[in-house]
């Protein structure tokens, strides 16, 4: 697992990283539940393979950018929502 100080970060920074899975953020919310800001511009999400978490509705989150991500494209096919 990550070094608890590592989970009490608040900003996580992942713009243009080639992301492609959509779930990353719902990875984000539980493994760094003190989280507020989360960058994900660039990041051009195709898909959304759905994980095991259960993402409380309770969380931090305070900015969320989401800029050329093509999300909407993910969630007019139903997925990840």
């Amino acid at each position: 697992g990550l070094p608890s100080q590592v989970r009490n970060i608040t900003d996580i920074d992942l713009r243009y990283n080639r992301l492609i899975d959509a779930a990353n953020f719902y990875t984000i919310l539980m493994e760094f539940p003190m989280i507020e800001k989360v960058f994900l511009g660039g990041n051009v999400f195709s898909l959304c393979f759905l994980n095991d978490y259960a993402v409380s509705p309770v969380n931090n989150v305070q900015f969320l950018d989401l800029q050329t991500t093509v999300l909407q494209t993910v969630w007019s096919q139903g997925q990840c929502l």
